[in-house]
């Protein structure tokens, strides 16, 4: 470490400020389907090195849990809904919502 400089270790956080969890829980899904979608998120987050760092991971109910953290909020948040719209499609066949935004 350095002093006056901020570590750039994920175990140390550094600059990467801001945090998300996506929690995504249900029993009536299959198994199949919940691989699938783990794959899908976990692509995701590949597709955004440098802006994003995140993983997948299986809670002890049925279901996914991704947990990430980025250095800017709009990289967050663009993150975060490519990763929303990915559940609505798997799972129920639907786009993500337009929000509106004031």
């Amino acid at each position: 470490m350095v002093p006056d400089r901020l570590p750039e270790s994920v175990g140390l956080v550094g600059s990467w400020d801001y945090v998300a969890s996506l929690f995504v829980i249900g029993d009536a899904v299959g198994a199949d389907v919940w691989k699938r979608l783990d794959l899908v998120l976990a692509a995701i987050l590949e597709q955004r090195p440098g802006l994003v760092l995140g993983g997948v991971s299986t809670p002890a109910a049925p279901g996914l849990v991704v947990k990430l953290v980025a250095k800017s909020a709009p990289d967050l948040t663009d993150t975060f809904e490519a990763l929303w719209a990915a559940v609505r499609e798997i799972l129920w066949n639907l786009p993500i919502p337009s929000l509106r935004r004031y």
